[in-house]
């Protein structure tokens, strides 16, 4: 009886040991973090000093200030823009992948999701070289003779900074629509227009209610992101694409007003979940339209009319360049021999690849991204899969609560986590160095690792272990040639994608590097000094090692998808 009530008391310890590694980390790299940005925004500066004084002038400041009201105004409108418009991308190239090319369907989707995992930093820039008045547009325009000067107003505005961040954030929006829609039966949507709808009414009445929660989900998520954004309004903003994501970092840069930054970033933060929440209505608000809308006077004349076929490949090549060509026009003139990245190209070089591996600087923030890449990658998957193992196998009271905290980090910009574990170090006075960047890129991607292994947890066949148990082995012995073995590419695969992800992390390091310099961190002081060649083999180095990254990432996954059979002993 006695050692009954020992195993039922461990079982229920069980969750909390394998929740307590990340749980912990959470708890001192994020949650306290913001308490303490929190407590910042209700302090003052007075001599270019941070004065203990408890007010909330920052706040009135935040609130009532013409020039932060317009900015967080603006920020907000340019995060509905971008996420409305992933959402109208999305659904076309989501359809015909599903429905149109259902072989391929898988395929389509891993060629949109690969830019997911390429560099941001160098998209970003990549819209400079497209949209600058010696970019790629203005040169073909002017090639063919449309133009005789060119474009000026292409970059350096609000337009530059929406068609940048939806090509950064168009697959986060597709990935969500794109599952919500293999729920659907095509043949549901041959019976509608069998039935006399017409594409309008099949997308109203069959489409929308299937894939209404898939777009709010991700139009929150391009919104949050797309709204706290900094780095892209420096790249390509100019004063006309100024957001308040801008403001706070300069407040945590140039002008040294932590207060101020954190009273703003969390007057954005406040105004992002007032969004949200009504964001959540949508759903029922589309519910109510589809169930009462009708439109017997366009149904007269849709018996028998069709998009012409031919939209679908179109559409998906469009769709798939837009999230490629950037990435390849860096890669291009990264072996031009004129010293700016322009066209037309007047030769091919590899001189700026001799001039960057030659560079001390830059092979110092390679082994500065390697390392940090590679102890992350560790660490993410030794307690991100323990995190995973106690929400995918364990019941427990608040374990949706728990499983949504281990995922805020993916729903905070990553600009506030920056400036909260900045704001935490300050007032500990630690030294920020390699570790600090290590610690913050824990914080940004382990969530993914939890993401990644509690699928492939709650996928696993526990007959076999169960199998195991009754072939007399241990508990010990079950993990080691059963659970381990099976689950161990997808644990690798975990590690990988976030050794990728932790390569180009550059909002978050760029606030807690100090002096220790990485490779977003070598393109970004190149990029505020003067755009050249050897910035865009810099890029592509970054890019190839990515793509490196996420190929075998692809691979590995797959083979955790296959079911090895019974170990030796175990049969």
């Amino acid at each position: 009886m006695q050692r009954s009530s020992l195993r039922i008391s461990a079982a229920r310890l069980t969750p909390g040991a394998e929740l307590l590694p990340y749980g912990g980390a959470l708890l001192a790299l994020f949650l306290v973090p913001l308490a303490v940005l929190f407590v910042y925004s209700f302090w003052a500066v007075e001599d270019f000093t941070i004065v203990h004084a408890w007010n909330v002038g920052n706040y009135r400041s935040s609130l009532t200030d013409p020039f932060h009201l317009r900015l967080l105004l603006r920020s907000l409108g340019i995060g509905a823009a971008v996420g409305l418009l992933c959402v109208l991308i999305s659904y076309p190239f989501a359809y015909a992948a599903t429905f149109r090319y259902p072989r391929l369907r898988n395929v389509l989707l891993f060629a949109a999701l690969v830019s997911m995992f390429t560099s941001y930093l160098v998209r970003v820039y990549a819209f400079q070289t497209i949209l600058g008045e010696s970019g790629i547009i203005n040169w073909a325009l002017m090639r063919v003779g449309i133009l005789d000067a060119p474009l000026s107003f292409l970059l350096f505005n609000r337009f530059a900074v929406v068609i940048t961040l939806t090509n950064a954030f168009l697959p986060y929006v597709l990935l969500p629509i794109w599952a919500s829609m293999q729920s659907i039966d095509a043949q549901l949507l041959e019976a509608a227009r069998d039935l006399g709808e017409t594409p309008a009414g099949v997308f109203r009445r069959v489409i929308l209610p299937f894939t209404t929660e898939g777009a709010v989900a991700g139009f929150t998520f391009a919104f949050v992101l797309a709204s706290g954004d900094y780095v892209t309004t420096t790249l390509v903003g100019g004063t006309n694409g100024l957001m308040i994501g801008r403001e706070i970092a300069n407040a945590f840069g140039l002008t040294n007003n932590y207060p101020l930054g954190s009273a703003l970033a969390f007057t954005m933060l406040v105004a992002l979940a007032l969004c949200i929440v009504g964001a959540r209505y949508v759903p029922k608000v589309i519910s109510t339209f589809v169930r009462h809308a009708h439109a017997p006077s366009v149904r007269l004349h849709a018996r028998g009319w069709r998009f012409p076929a031919i939209w679908a490949p179109i559409y998906l090549t469009l769709v798939l360049g837009f999230l490629f060509l950037p990435l390849a026009i860096v890669v291009v003139l990264s072996f031009t021999t004129r010293t700016v990245p322009a066209f037309p190209m007047h030769g091919v070089t590899l001189d700026w690849y001799r001039n960057v591996f030659g560079d001390p600087i830059f092979r110092s923030a390679l082994e500065n991204s390697v390392i940090i890449a590679a102890l992350t990658a560790v660490i993410a998957a030794l307690i991100g899969t323990l995190a995973a193992f106690a929400l995918a196998r364990h019941s427990f009271r608040f374990r949706t609560v728990v499983f949504g905290l281990m995922l805020a980090p993916l729903a905070m910009p990553g600009l506030v986590i920056g400036i909260a574990m900045l704001s935490m170090y300050v007032l500990l006075g630690a030294q920020l160095s390699r570790w600090t960047i290590l610690l913050g890129h824990l914080v940004f991607v382990t969530p993914f690792v939890v993401l990644v292994m509690t699928s492939r947890l709650r996928e696993f066949d526990r007959s076999l272990e169960e199998a195991g148990r009754d072939l007399g082995e241990g508990p010990f012995g079950v993990f080691r040639r059963i659970t381990l073995p099976l689950i161990f590419p997808a644990i690798a695969g975990a590690a990988l994608l976030a050794a990728a992800l932790s390569l180009d992390e550059f909002v978050i390091t760029n606030f807690v590097s100090g002096s220790t310099v990485t490779l977003p961190l070598f393109i970004w002081s190149k990029l505020r000094i003067g755009v050249t060649p050897d910035t865009n083999a810099v890029s592509t180095v970054i890019l190839g090692g990515l793509v490196l990254l996420v190929a075998v990432y692809a691979l590995v996954s797959r083979l955790a998808g296959a079911r090895p059979s019974l170990p030796r002993r175990v049969r």
